[in-house]
């Protein structure tokens, strides 16, 4: 349903930008191409082109249930992910930053993405996200 929804958001003029893994994941997961769809671009990249290394799936594997996942959401925003985890994560944030910078290399927003991690931002900002919760 890629197509589909590009074409609402390219219709609607908006801004966006898509992913999806090839292997079904709905996100970049690392472990094969990806397809990234956005208002600028249609490509499948391999992890190698964002300068990352392929993943085997065991190595994302997460919680059996949602206290568990959630728990692995968090060790990853306190720093505690393992590369493979903080790899995917940020491969998926550097995305979302360059649908908001598109002047930016996709390398710039995944360094950016990678330092948010490392240095405790991203945790930083999901805290404010809780706070203005009503």
């Amino acid at each position: 349903v890629l197509e589909l929804y590009s074409q609402v958001y390219k219709n609607l003029g908006l801004n966006y930008t898509l992913l999806h893994n090839l292997d079904g994941y709905d996100e970049i997961s690392l472990t094969n191409p990806f397809r990234v769809i956005s208002k600028f671009e249609d490509r499948i990249f391999s992890p190698e082109d964002i300068q990352l290394s392929t993943i085997h799936p065991i190595d994302l594997a997460g919680g059996n249930s949602i206290g568990e996942s959630a728990k692995l959401f968090i060790n990853l925003l306190e720093g505690k992910g393992t590369k493979a985890q903080n790899n995917v994560v940020a491969a998926n944030a550097a995305f979302g930053i360059k649908c908001i910078f598109p002047e930016k290399s996709i390398a710039e927003c995944l360094a950016t993405a990678l330092e948010s991690l490392e240095k405790g931002k991203a945790l930083t900002t999901f805290k404010k996200l809780i706070e203005i919760q009503p």
